[in-house]
């Protein structure tokens, strides 16, 4: 009976596997996995291996941005994977270290201190108009929340450390040249912000 069950189990994903033939090139196979789509991997071979139906996760990457939903890596598809963006994941897991939408983090306490340990360069962006972008932003999280964030010096201790960085810079999730910034979950604080990208107060 069990001989049956594994030649009838081995047939089934045989006619599985020879039905999906969606091609999908190796960076958008990246872009799925990085973004919570996919437990795809590559191999030092550059071959690519997968344990999900590619069609099944641009289907999914489809619906979760409104697109045509085709299982296929068309040009709106290609076009939305290719613009800027944070790394909040899309589909949240706690195995993933920059900031995703999953709950049972949480502050010990409601007043936060925060430091700006970095800024964008001077030809973008003033660093006076940095600061006060900044604060403006965590005042509007305060109208909503009944956390209270206050800015302390570069060097003085605090719960959330901003920074503006470039490429692979030692956090072990990289920029790429669509990532606009990235966090890390509670407590640990760190906010950065892509360098590579042009600021401005507007």
């Amino acid at each position: 009976m069990l001989n049956r069950i594994l030649i009838l189990t081995i047939a089934l994903l045989s006619i599985t596997a020879g039905a999906d033939k969606t091609k999908i090139d190796e960076r958008a196979l990246s872009y799925l996995k990085r973004y919570g789509y996919s437990t795809c991997e590559s191999s030092s071979t550059s071959k690519v291996r997968c344990s999900e139906s590619p069609a099944l996760m641009l289907k999914t990457f489809q619906r979760y941005f409104g697109l045509k939903i085709t299982g296929k890596l068309d040009k709106s598809t290609r076009a939305m994977m290719n613009r800027p963006r944070c790394t909040v994941i899309d589909k949240p897991s706690r195995s993933h270290g920059p900031l995703g939408m999953a709950s049972g983090f949480k502050w010990p306490r409601l007043s936060l201190k925060y430091r700006i340990e970095s800024f964008a360069t001077d030809r973008q962006i003033k660093q006076e108009d940095q600061i006060r972008i900044i604060e403006e932003a965590f005042n509007e999280w305060s109208k909503y929340t009944s956390i209270k964030f206050v800015m302390v010096c570069p060097s003085c201790p605090a719960d959330m450390f901003i920074r503006f960085e470039r490429g692979d810079h030692g956090d072990g999730s990289a920029f790429s040249e669509s990532t606009l910034a990235h966090a890390f979950f509670p407590t640990d604080g760190r906010i950065h912000f892509n360098s590579d990208f042009t600021w401005t107060a507007s």
